[in-house]
């Protein structure tokens, strides 16, 4: 299903609430209101046709309508908002054209500072939509607390500062976890073939579902983008590993509502904030190799090696064997063939495999390959240098982000 980009949310007073609104919109499946607790409306997504007469009198007198709050109060519903942070059910009541909802109270210090509900529109309520609404309360506290818009591009400020190595102030990026490990992830949509406007709308919509998804799963999260790409920062992180959890399922959803190939990437742990321009780098170099939709750093790390000594080997062509090129040039078929021999460690029932043929066509083109270029492949260091060599090649050449 495609995103329905922020720029279709209707506001009352704030851009950053209704842009979140739209988001929790597509990531539920429903209509969203935000209010503050005096059931005033300050925000709200799209409607439907389905929405109901609750909605559209709420949106209409930008407040809810009082037969339909004492409803609410009489089934306890505001006396369990306002006791925790926990997301509410409301079943459909059709003798009152209510339909299903789920709602979460917004919280700051232990004062409530709003409410944001959920009408379900013709589709079911996903299995994600709890987690959802809830990180969406956390960032819409942000707003309702009085630090605003300005105060949110803010936080991305210094963290786009802290990424790219200039000073910042700790506290300004996450005040509980400033001296603590965390880690740098990097999202981005990668579709060569779209004109730079689509990939910034869709560039758009990741941020907004990876932001709610990142605030569902851990309140101190900071978010910003650069050169194209979505960077959260991580903080109070045992390792890169445990934050994979939470990368996948953000990636997951924008798989989901945007349009296009979507990687991501999680760099090295970092000891504390103020190294998290090197967690930065090392996710952006795991995006280099990356071979799933996910990719963690320290699981990438040999892939690096090999890349990088391969790069640098292939600006050296004086080093190149000119049987290797000539073979790659007029026999690619058992050039590649011998790329992959030496890429599964001379496994022939691997490269069978991979190549769906028989072991014995595996092993007849390995033959001519090695009567051709007369290769010692018993010699380590030829056969490392062959293998580079072949690495270098356009035949393994791989669709690359970044």
């Amino acid at each position: 299903m495609p995103f329905d980009y922020p720029s279709k949310a209707v506001h009352v007073d704030s851009d950053e609430l209704a842009g979140l609104a739209q988001t929790i919109a597509t990531l539920t499946r429903g209509m969203v209101t935000i209010e503050d607790t005096g059931s005033r409306v300050l925000a709200y997504s799209a409607s439907g046709a389905d929405a109901d007469e609750l909605r559209r009198l709420s949106i209409l007198g930008r407040s809810g309508p009082p037969a339909y709050l004492e409803l609410l109060r009489t089934w306890g519903v505001y006396d369990r908002l306002s006791g925790s942070e926990g997301v509410v059910e409301i079943d459909e009541h059709p003798e009152t054209g209510m339909r299903r909802r789920l709602a979460v109270g917004v919280f700051a210090g232990g004062e409530q500072l709003g409410t944001i509900w959920v009408q379900q529109g013709t589709e079911p309520f996903p299995s994600h939509a709890a987690r959802a609404l809830l990180g969406a309360a956390r960032l819409a506290a942000v707003e309702l607390a009085g630090r605003g818009r300005t105060s949110s591009r803010d936080d991305a400020d210094q963290l786009s500062a802290l990424l790219t190595g200039r000073s910042v102030t700790l506290e300004a990026i996450s005040p509980r976890a400033a001296r603590r490990p965390c880690v740098v992830a990097v999202f981005v949509v990668a579709d060569d073939a779209a004109d730079r406007a689509t990939r910034a709308l869709r560039t758009t919509a990741l941020a907004g579902i990876v932001r709610v998804h990142a605030a569902g799963l851990r309140a101190e999260t900071v978010q910003a983008e650069l050169d194209g790409r979505v960077y959260v920062l991580l903080p109070d992180v045992s390792s890169a590993k445990a934050a994979a959890p939470m990368v996948r399922a953000a990636g997951a959803a924008v798989r989901k509502h945007v349009d296009g190939a979507v990687r991501a990437a999680i760099g090295p742990l970092a000891a504390t904030v103020t190294e998290a321009a090197e967690s930065r780098r090392g996710a952006d170099l795991a995006l280099t190799v990356a071979t799933s939709a996910t990719t963690v750093f320290d699981e990438a790390r040999a892939r690096l090696a090999v890349s990088i000594v391969a790069d640098a080997f292939a600006q050296r062509p004086d080093l190149h064997d000119p049987r290797l090129t000539e073979l790659a040039g007029a026999e690619p078929q058992l050039a590649d063939t011998l790329r992959r021999y030496l890429d599964n460690g001379s496994d022939v029932a691997a490269v069978a495999a991979e190549l769906d043929i028989h072991p014995t066509t595996v092993r007849y083109r390995l033959r001519n390959a090695i009567d051709r270029t007369e290769l010692d492949l018993a010699d380590p260091d030829a056969r490392l240098a062959a293998h580079l060599q072949l690495l270098t090649g356009s035949l393994h050449k791989t669709s690359l982000i970044g």
